[in-house]
């Protein structure tokens, strides 16, 4: 079989439904089968795929397992050459997988694949990045991203054209198209992640293995973005710090790891009292902007001394 599509889905059935359609109506290779996790849904999304998609793989869990697990049980008995983990919230555009499948074929070298992400608007998502690293992490929070975007040493891929090939960092999700020969050689997602950080940890895992991650910018989707997290509770939201804090322990001596906690801490204080002290002088729009950035970092201080005060490393 070429491709196992897995899509994991957690009380979005209008989107699940939207997301499945597109999938049937674009996707036109010979040999794939689709793959849905429902993390223990309760708006009748299992239901609706039993009953408008049975040809669909369905796994229904008694409880929200998380991306990383409840992908791990669809990517255990999936049977594709390559496997792609597709968010719920999103719909394909192209009708031309052939082309993907054709590229990685030929790139025996790359691992991991991401494609080209849309706004429901058309506009550009942003869906790569550069690893986490105490570097990463130091050039983010003190705004040298920002800054000088286009750096080579400070900069990410913000301002970048995505229209071409490209090897990166890290995919999102949304669209993480992996080589079978990668689950193989490093493994599964590591479930020690919740939400959040396990596409940016298999991708320097699979680095590490000598396997590159590039963004292919010829395939296209629609992500709407985030629909899921409107129903989860604020300490899952902020399971994105502790997965990259986590990500950090793991891939990291414990010197590093240290030393990266106690300087994020340093500079969530100092990125708190910039927002606070702009705050002052700002009005309309910017004022708003400023204000949701200083309630984000305000959430991030208190729970980066929460998880300091409650945990050591072990």
């Amino acid at each position: 079989m070429e491709l196992s599509i897995i899509i994991l889905n957690y009380n979005t059935k209008k989107f699940l439904e939207e997301c499945l359609r597109s999938v049937f109506d674009k996707i036109k290779i010979r040999d794939y089968e689709v793959i849905v996790v429902d993390n223990a849904s309760t708006d009748g999304s299992a239901e609706m795929v039993k009953s408008n998609f049975p040809q669909v793989k369905l796994i229904e869990n008694d409880e929200n397992l998380g991306f990383a697990r409840g992908n791990n049980q669809g990517i255990r008995i999936s049977k594709g050459r390559y496997v792609l983990l597709l968010n719920n919230d999103t719909l394909v555009l192209d009708d031309d997988f052939d082309k993907v499948i054709k590229f990685m074929d030929e790139n025996k070298d790359i691992g991991i694949l991401g494609c080209r992400i849309n706004n429901p608007d058309g506009s550009l998502q942003l869906s790569c990045y550069k690893l986490p690293s105490m570097w990463e992490m130091f050039t983010h929070y003190t705004f040298l991203t920002r800054l000088f975007p286009d750096s080579s040493w400070c900069g990410d891929y913000r301002n970048w054209p995505h229209n071409e090939i490209k090897e990166v960092g890290f995919v999102i999700g949304a669209f993480f198209l992996i080589r079978k020969d990668v689950l193989d050689d490093i493994g599964l997602l590591d479930e020690g992640f919740f939400l959040n950080a396990e596409e940016s940890e298999y991708c320097l895992r699979a680095k590490k293995a000598g396997w590159k991650t590039v963004f292919y910018p010829d395939f296209k989707i629609i992500h709407y973005g985030g629909q899921t997290k409107k129903f989860m509770k604020e300490r899952e939201l902020l399971s994105t710090f502790k997965g990259t804090d986590y990500l950090i322990k793991k891939h990291h001596n414990l010197a590093y790891f240290i030393t990266y906690r106690f300087l994020s801490f340093i500079l969530s204080l100092i990125r708190l009292g910039i927002f606070g002290t702009s705050l002052l002088f700002a009005n309309g729009v910017l004022r708003e902007e400023i204000k949701n950035k200083f309630n984000h970092s305000k959430k991030l201080l208190a729970f980066q001394l929460r998880h300091t005060i409650k945990s050591k490393y072990d």
